[in-house]
């Protein structure tokens, strides 16, 4: 550059950066009439010399076309997106670990308020309704509220990438699905596991870790049926202030006929046939009779009131849940120190009992075998769960615009 422009007669003086030099060279100077019109003149040189001495660019044939861009086929497509799915959980460890970290606390605290639960009172009874309720409905809903966020935030990069064909939206969603999975049963698994144990229920007393499987394993339908449905509402609504809003209508439904809120025999007839459809009645039955009839082998609606002898009698070497009635210990009046117990007047209370009192057993579906029921539920939990993700595949054409709030400025 220095020698083409010393060749012009314009060589940079001495002690100047050349770069500055030559940029004031072609600059119009606009401080006086003779500075401007010699700046001018000088501009026009310059260009007409270039356009001169300027080399040639050597001519394309015409018939040479551009090399033709082939696009990724299904399977590549798909592996690159697993790869990348990787990539965004190394990158952003917070954004995955933080939904296994929210079921982990919200578990245990859980656990710390139903710590222990007595099964010498009958609110004992209580407690394990409220315990099964707060984890099908109430401390579910942070983690629904996390994965709406997430998607939400996905439609950042994948609504300008699917635009300019880089891949499909149903591929994105097939390979979210399959990473995703393996991350929500481990969490779903952590948020229930802790409860569980520090609220030391049937599995735990009498080492009947089958009974825990059965319980691990409905929670974890139940989460996976609610997780996609919180997808389901993020693809179809624009907002998210409004997947969630809907959310919070379907879930309270749910909730409503569950078999706690409201109790079933109070149930209008107008909506007695959303026990059907109702993934948190099937829930909260299969997970209530595994553990008011632990290993029992079949169930009855009936309520019978058995003396105490004859109960522990009737329950024999099964798990099944008895609550007793509170002893109290008190001092004989006449013998000093010689402690005695006396009880109210009231017999034992099985299990069987305090669930058909809930009336979670008195499904329009009649199943008398507990083992039947369980596998009942969670077939009907599992194709929901399909069911919901077979819609998110329908409607992530929907809205999938992110949404961008924007600032007016004054």
């Amino acid at each position: 550059m220095i020698d083409y422009f010393e060749a012009l007669d314009f060589p940079c003086p001495m002690f100047k950066n050349p770069c500055d030099y030559y940029v004031d060279l072609v600059t119009h100077d606009y401080l006086t009439a003779d500075a401007s019109t010699e700046s001018q003149e000088r501009i026009r040189r310059l260009a007409d010399t270039w356009q001169q001495k300027a080399p040639r660019l050597a001519d394309v044939p015409a018939d040479v076309a551009p090399p033709r861009v082939r696009r990724a086929n299904f399977c590549v497509s798909l592996l690159c997106l697993y790869k990348r799915f990787w990539l965004l959980f190394f990158n952003h460890p917070w954004e995955y670990a933080r939904e296994v970290f929210y079921a982990l606390m919200l578990s245990i605290l859980l656990g710390i308020i139903y710590f222990e639960l007595s099964n010498d009172r009958r609110a004992g009874i209580n407690d394990r309704f409220g315990l099964f309720y707060a984890l099908l409905v109430i401390f579910l809903v942070p983690n629904l509220l996390v994965n709406i966020e997430r998607v939400c935030s996905e439609r950042l990069f994948v609504y300008p990438e699917t635009k300019i064909r880089l891949y499909s939206k149903l591929s994105f969603l097939f390979v979210k699905v399959i990473f995703d999975f393996p991350l929500a049963v481990i969490t779903y698994i952590i948020y229930a596991a802790p409860a569980y144990l520090l609220a030391g229920l049937q599995s735990i007393e009498h080492d009947q870790w089958p009974i825990f499987a059965t319980y691990v394993a409905v929670i974890v339908l139940h989460g996976l049926v609610w997780r996609y449905i919180s997808w389901l509402l993020a693809y179809t609504f624009h907002r998210r202030m409004a997947a969630v809003a809907i959310l919070a209508i379907i879930l309270g439904a749910s909730a409503l006929t569950c078999g706690v809120t409201l109790h079933r025999r109070n149930e209008s007839t107008a909506v007695k046939w959303f026990d059907y459809i109702s993934p948190g009645h099937w829930a909260m039955q299969t997970v209530a009779s595994n553990e008011f009839y632990g290993n029992s082998a079949s169930r009855s609606n009936e309520v019978q009131l058995f003396p105490s002898d004859r109960a522990s009698s009737f329950i024999g070497n099964t798990t099944e849940l008895v609550i007793d009635c509170e002893r109290k210990r008190v001092l004989a009046t006449k013998i000093a120190d010689v402690p005695i117990y006396t009880v109210s007047q009231c017999s034992r209370i099985t299990g069987r009992q305090a669930y058909s009192f809930a009336a979670l057993g008195t499904s329009h579906v009649p199943i008398n075998d507990v083992k039947l029921l369980y596998a009942f539920s969670s077939l009907l939990l599992g194709t929901w769960a399909l069911i919901a993700l077979a819609c998110c595949f329908c409607c992530i054409f929907c809205n999938h615009k992110p949404y961008v709030r924007q600032r007016h400025r004054e």
